[in-house]
């Protein structure tokens, strides 16, 4: 319900860009381990104050139509549940660009040789609305891409908080846009 979905967006993440920098890299790493990709890395492009834009894409599975509306519009609902060989399973992640900016995001599903660009936002009830905004035919490998805007002065705070996580991750990125400037922690 709309009353549910405020009370988990606006309360359940104290650190929303922390959180949904987590989120979703953490659901890309998933869609490449059901899709046996592990080691592509996931492409990753932080915002800069001439674009802030906030932009993640695995290599994965994809969704099929049906899956996305389920997944996009319905906390709890997972494709991972039950499996313990991923890191999320209780459907919350792939909400989380709603708890930073309420507004919308866009995300792009390659699936079998099909893009479908699909439009995240929140409805007049309150609620998250999935709205396809095309179809076409692709050569691009399957797996999603997420595109959030962020407000220009978060800027430094998302690559502040994606460092925070990548320090203490193996988890493979391919950061678009920079060359060498972070080093990973040695265990």
């Amino acid at each position: 319900s709309a009353t549910a979905f405020k009370i988990l967006s606006e309360g359940l993440y104290s650190n929303k860009i922390g959180s949904m920098i987590r989120e979703l890299i953490c659901n890309a790493y998933d869609a490449h381990c059901a899709a046996g990709t592990k080691d592509t890395p996931i492409d990753v492009e932080l915002p800069i104050a001439t674009n802030p834009v906030f932009r993640i894409r695995d290599y994965g599975t994809g969704l099929p139509e049906a899956d996305m509306r389920t997944i996009y519009t319905t906390y709890f609902e997972s494709t991972k549940s039950g499996d313990n060989q991923f890191i999320g399973g209780f459907g919350l992640g792939s909400k989380t660009p709603l708890c930073y900016n309420t507004e919308q995001f866009f995300v792009c599903s390659y699936f079998n040789g099909v893009k479908y660009l699909y439009n995240v936002s929140i409805g007049n009830n309150g609620a998250p609305v999935l709205t396809k905004w095309s179809e076409e035919q692709t050569s691009e490998p399957n797996g999603l891409e997420l595109t959030i805007s962020v407000d220009t002065n978060d800027v430094p705070r998302f690559k502040t908080e994606f460092y925070k996580f990548l320090m203490w991750t193996d988890i493979k990125i391919n950061r678009i846009g920079y060359d060498g400037d972070f080093k990973r922690a040695k265990y």
